[in-house]
This record gives C-alpha cells, structure tokens and sequence, in this order.
C-alpha cells in the first residue's frame, strides 16, 4: 500500500525541530541555527523539500561547519513559475485576470497552468 503525506509550509517548519531533535544530539543553539536558515530560505516556492533535504542539512551543518549554509542553499531550489505566481499573488491580490495575464507573458504558460499552480500554491501556504 502506497501512501503520500502531504505537508502545508507551516506544517514542514513545525515538525523541523521535532525531527532534528529525533535524529541528532545538537545542542539548542546548533538547532535554532539550522531552523532560521532553513525558515530564512524555505518558502512555499521551495517545492522539493523533504524531512529528507532536511537531513542532508544538518548532515552539512555537522560536517561542513565553515561552508554549510553554501551547500544547504542548493538543496532548497525555489520553482520559477511558483516564484512568479506569488509574486503577481502579492503585486494583484484582488485581479485575478491580470495575475493570469501576466503569468502567462512572464512564464508563455496558459491560463490552466495558472490556475494549477496557484491550486498547488494554496495547498501549501496556509
């Protein structure tokens, strides 16, 4: 039987510290550094992340200190269309007609696309 969790942003920032504390013995200063990079970086744009990504982070905390934050930015890719579907969310939050005509010049994506980005978008953001 195959099942698929399906996490909101605030959900994901919730359980971080949870798992962190689960897997790894860091002092509480080591894992409120991690949890403010990854709340400074993460958004609902960052479509890959997994409580996976999130131990590869500290992984890179523990054995790059110097460099961690370098690496940690890569596993943290951010979805062009997503960042451009919020950006006209926040630009025309009451003109849905704009924000799908300036989707669609910004992306050359159609207006159905529009509207299943901006589905997948609200999944994630509450």
């Amino acid at each position: 039987i195959y099942r698929r969790l399906n996490f909101n942003y605030a959900e994901k920032l919730e359980m971080i510290e949870k798992i962190i504390n689960y897997n790894y013995k860091l002092k509480q200063e080591q894992t409120q550094e991690i949890i403010t990079f990854i709340s400074a970086n993460m958004d609902e744009t960052c479509l890959t992340f997994s409580f996976r990504t999130l131990l590869k982070i500290v992984e890179f905390y523990l054995k790059y200190p110097n460099n961690w934050q370098e690496y940690s930015l890569q596993e943290l890719p951010k979805d062009e269309d997503m960042k451009i579907l919020k950006g006209l969310l926040e630009k025309y939050p009451k003109n849905v007609k704009m924000q799908i005509v300036e989707f669609a010049k910004e992306t050359g994506k159609s207006r159905a696309t529009f509207f299943n980005y901006k589905k997948k978008y609200e999944s994630l953001k509450v």
